[in-house]
């Protein structure tokens, strides 16, 4: 039993540090659009939930 929960906790961090890299990889691509369409703009803020 208690290796079942090891293997489920090491997954847990695994997925969790994918998603973490996944998030940081959104944010960059939404900063890119945003300077590809705002070039010359003012960008709009993004509020963060």
């Amino acid at each position: 039993m208690e290796s079942i929960k090891v293997k489920y906790e090491s997954k847990l961090k695994e997925l969790r540090d994918k998603l973490v890299e996944k998030q940081k990889k959104i944010l960059l691509l939404e900063e890119q659009i945003r300077s590809i369409a705002y070039g010359s703009q003012k960008p709009i803020p993004i509020k963060s939930a």
